[in-house]
């Protein structure tokens, strides 16, 4: 079927099988067009005008490293076009609770709450009643275009970005049909969209193809940021792993402490990030020491495994308890300081029983009938 055979079947099943719209296509001449210069939210991370993402493992404190920029937008603080203009933000939020996570979290911060707002949306079941519900982009993005125009917004934080997505966001096509005119939405209004996102359960794969879902978030964001946990000096490493318009790599880290807010009724404990400057360690040298990590404990556990097998076979094959000599024999290729090591974490864990004429056998409890 030609695409002039497809267009006549739609003319003939009429208006309701055809997009709403007129769709009209163009070539425009680049001549004389002298193209423009990017303006940053943050210098050389924050492009305005485009999305970009931050995304990391769930419970890493990306929204708490949100609060703490958005204290710095609010106050202008942050290198780039918008510092000395104290700007207004709206978080869009998906997960937190306005009043008992937000509000604590953004004044521990030091934010300006005059220049920040939290997006409510309400469904009207009838003239007397609405309900809360959700953002969904698909309807409800000429209401928030007008509400950022309204409110003056700059930053819009979107937090987490599944939250608002129709479909499925392993899907390229589910994907785009969210993003890309929230993407156009940014570049009309030249604001920074930031949508927040998780990386995958499963590690493999270079650190910034790890962001949950389909590739297509990666594509369409114009700036990546990526957040690990370096478990040596609990930091918080963030890592601009992509950016189409100037050089990613440079990352910044973060500590994060708990404060006593006082709220209505007491005090709240939430979290607070500090920023402590540059890093020299990079989420993907995080990523790999983790890696290598756990390559180690695997290694540790299959020797650990295997051993426990062999002495379990060892000891029905003879009727009897097992010398470590008769374990080293089993293990030429392993290093006996290691054999030894993952035996006496066997016995610590009740996997072995050691006698006392420094034999091994299966542990039982004391009122576990013998095989």
């Amino acid at each position: 079927m030609t695409p002039l055979d497809t267009r006549r079947i739609l003319e003939a099943l009429g208006d309701e099988r055809r997009p709403s719209g007129r769709r009209k296509l163009s070539a425009t001449s680049l001549a004389g067009r002298e193209g423009e210069a990017t303006e940053w939210a943050i210098d050389r991370m924050v492009p305005l005008g485009v999305l970009t993402a931050l995304a990391g493992r769930a419970g890493i404190a990306k929204s708490t490293v949100l609060a703490l920029l958005t204290a710095y937008w609010t106050h202008g603080m942050l290198p780039g076009d918008l510092k000395g203009k104290p700007t207004n933000v709206m978080i869009v939020s998906g997960e937190d609770d306005i009043d008992r996570q937000l509000v604590p979290r953004l004044r521990a911060a030091g934010a300006d709450m005059d220049r920040v707002r939290a997006l409510e949306v309400t469904l009207e079941r009838s003239e007397d009643e609405e309900v809360p519900t959700v953002l969904d982009l698909a309807q409800d993005l000429g209401d928030l275009e007008a509400l950022i125009q309204e409110t003056d917004t700059r930053i819009l934080i979107v937090d987490p970005i599944v939250s608002f997505i129709d479909g499925n966001p392993d899907r390229v096509k589910e994907v785009r049909n969210a993003l890309d005119p929230l993407a156009a939405m940014a570049r009309r209004l030249n604001i920074a969209v930031i949508v927040v996102g998780h990386f995958r359960k499963s590690g493999a794969g270079p650190a910034g193809d790890m962001m949950s879902g389909s590739h297509a978030w990666r594509d369409i964001v114009r700036s990546l940021i990526i957040m690990a946990k370096d478990p040596e000096s609990d930091e918080r490493v963030t890592t601009v792993d992509k950016l189409n318009y100037g050089k990613e790599g440079l990352s910044w880290a973060y500590n994060v402490e708990t404060v006593d807010v006082p709220v209505g009724g007491g005090l709240a404990a939430v979290g607070r990030a500090v920023l402590t400057g540059e890093s020299d360690t990079s989420v993907h040298d995080l990523i790999d020491r983790e890696r290598e990590g756990a390559k180690v404990r695997n290694a540790k556990y299959n020797l650990a495994h295997a051993i426990r097998k062999v002495v379990e076979a060892v000891q029905v094959a003879q009727e009897g308890s097992v010398s470590i000599e008769q374990i080293y024999a089993a293990f030429p290729d392993e290093e006996q300081n290691a054999v030894r090591t993952n035996l006496s974490r066997l016995v610590k864990r009740n996997d072995l029983a050691r006698t006392t004429h420094g034999l091994y056998e299966k542990f039982r409890l004391p009122f576990e009938p013998e095989d």
